[in-house]
């Protein structure tokens, strides 16, 4: 099962400061004037980053134990797509055959892994069987 919350490294750089990064990437800084702020923009940071491993084809990494340190959720369209990539590159197989499979072109299976195109959950759930996966949605007290 493939989960995409990842902890945050939060650490006050100077008064007024407070810089995040993400252990579990090698790239990524944010910041904020609060801790809170810092906060609100990681979320965009992960998507862009998670955004940028999808569109280069490289492996999403495993989240760390949060030991006490905050969560940044991606949203969920956002993780069933990181999933539907994730499962297609330990399937091994090509975006090209993938789309073959399903019937569909290159650029929709490029669409429907794309987490700023707008696509529907019946289709990452087409793309997910296809792969022998399927997805889970939990609800989680905030």
């Amino acid at each position: 099962m493939s989960e995409f919350s990842f902890p945050a490294h939060i650490e006050q750089d100077e008064p007024g400061a407070f810089i995040l990064t993400f252990p579990d990437w090698d790239t990524g800084v944010t910041d904020g004037a609060t801790v809170e702020q810092a906060m609100a923009s990681a979320a965009d940071l992960l998507k862009a980053m998670i955004t940028t491993a999808i569109a280069e084809d490289l492996d999403i990494p495993t989240p760390s134990v949060a030991a006490g340190r905050p969560l940044v959720h991606p949203d969920p369209m956002v993780a069933a797509k990181a999933g539907l990539h994730m499962a297609l590159r330990e399937a091994r197989i090509s975006r090209i055959e993938l789309g073959r499979q399903l019937g569909w072109t290159v650029s929709r299976v490029e669409q429907v892994l794309d987490p700023r195109h707008n696509s529907g959950m019946k289709q990452i759930n087409q793309a997910l069987a296809a792969l022998g996966k399927r997805l889970l949605v939990s609800v989680q007290a905030a």
